[in-house]
């Protein structure tokens, strides 16, 4: 056991000695106040604080290096409130202290007694711009975790509102989709801690960030805009999703067990299931074992595809038509996907790639009518209230336009034959 020194009321002139010393930064005179210490100098204490304390709070890093040869751990806790000294040096707004750690051994990655860790706390603070970045260049993790949630130095800095910390931590390698032990992405940090959140939010987009990833509760960025019923918000989001690799078949895999797909009944009631709870996590897991394809079903309550598209969860939605899966299901009024999707969404971008996907999965459906006669694409138009639709029947009109079809290589014979036998397969008008 370290038995801690105490100076008695003798050694006044003492404690003068090296207060005066740390106060005025000056080694030479600390060396020599320090000879005279009765004990080891890590146990002396002055009001309760130990000399690195004591040089800390007075900013005296040119002593830094003297106390650390005289004993002094730069990872010590202090003895008056067990903090980290660079904990301490970050209270004091001192960032030459700090650099003076960080050179004699300090970790940066050290817990800190409020924020988890050091690194946490930097991310949190705009006390010194160059904070972050000096930790990282001595060591400092940009993705360490909180020992308590998990929570990482991002999260901190998102949660704070914090931009130019959010620029650093992304600039030094920081996670743009890193978890914490619920599952939160900075960006669902970001919808949900900050009253005004457009800016954060579009920084980490383009930085990377994935609006798709569920928390533990099953919830992913979307879903968060449509709890703040921010429009501008929900609509900024869906464009950054990258549906076209969402819509893209998903490659082949061997079937897990006994080798036996579900039955296609079994296998949609599990997907409906995911879709009316809207837990995506639920929603991957169901897919990562394989079922068959489903007979077409004639309702909406019976449809994953229709009740995602009626959700507006395309995000559930792509991974089924990539899949081929509810494509020609209808709800009783005879609707199909499609009809469902122009009620889903009217943002261009969106509805180019899920119509390509549709239309090259089953053509009828753009050309499906409803009992009455009126085309269903056009009764899905009006009832959304598009006053003017011009671009979305481009999009239509480019579907319905029949593609080239590749001239075929000549064969051999073909290539024997002289140029001038040969009939030409177009013709070319001439003015």
């Amino acid at each position: 056991m370290v038995t801690t020194f105490f100076s008695p009321t003798a050694s006044l002139e003492l404690d003068e000695r090296l207060a005066r010393a740390l106060r005025e930064n000056h080694v030479e005179n600390l060396h020599l106040a320090a000879r005279h210490l009765p004990g080891l100098p890590s146990n002396y204490r002055f009001g309760g604080n130990d000399l690195l304390s004591l040089a800390i709070l007075h900013h005296a890093h040119h002593c830094i290096a003297p106390l650390h040869e005289m004993g002094f751990s730069m990872d010590r806790l202090s003895p008056k409130d067990d903090k980290h000294p660079l904990e301490e040096a970050m209270d004091a707004q001192s960032p030459r202290v700090l650099e003076a750690l960080l050179e004699h051994g300090a970790d940066p990655n050290a817990p800190h007694t409020l924020h988890g860790t050091i690194m946490r706390a930097a991310a949190m603070t705009r006390t010194i711009d160059s904070l972050i970045p000096l930790l990282c260049s001595r060591g400092g993790d940009p993705n360490v975790p909180s020992p308590d949630n998990g929570s990482k130095p991002l999260h901190a800095a998102v949660s704070q509102n914090e931009t130019l910390n959010v620029e650093q931590l992304l600039a030094l390698g920081a996670d743009v989709n890193a978890l914490d032990l619920y599952g939160r992405t900075p960006i669902q940090i970001a919808l949900t801690r900050l009253e005004e959140c457009d800016r954060m939010v579009t920084l980490l987009l383009d930085r990377g960030a994935n609006p798709l990833i569920p928390d533990c509760g099953g919830l992913n960025a979307l879903d968060l805009a449509k709890v703040r019923e921010d429009s501008g918000l929900l609509t900024l989001l869906r464009q950054r999703v990258d549906w076209e690799t969402l819509l893209t078949p998903p490659a082949a895999t061997a079937v897990p067990g006994d080798g036996a797909p579900r039955p296609g009944d079994i296998f949609r009631r599990a997907l409906l299931s995911a879709v009316d709870t809207g837990d995506q996590r639920m929603f991957r897991e169901i897919f990562q074992i394989e079922g068959r394809a489903w007979r077409p079903v004639k309702t909406l309550e019976e449809s994953p595809l229709l009740a995602a598209l009626a959700k507006q969860r395309l995000d559930l939605a792509a991974p089924l038509i990539a899949r081929g899966l509810g494509i020609e299901d209808t709800d009783a009024e005879g609707h199909n996907a499609i009809y469902y999707l122009l009620l889903a969404t009217d943002e261009v971008p969106i509805l180019r790639s899920f119509l390509r996907a549709l239309h090259r999965l089953e053509p009828g459906l753009i050309t499906a009518r409803e009992q009455n006669g009126i085309p269903q694409i056009a009764a899905a138009l009006h009832r959304r209230g598009i006053a003017d639709p011009t671009a979305i029947q481009a999009l239509l009109d480019d579907l319905r336009r029949p593609r080239p079809t590749a001239t075929p290589a000549p064969t051999d014979a073909e290539r024997r034959r002289p140029a001038s036998l040969i009939r030409p397969s177009f013709q070319v008008a001439m003015a």
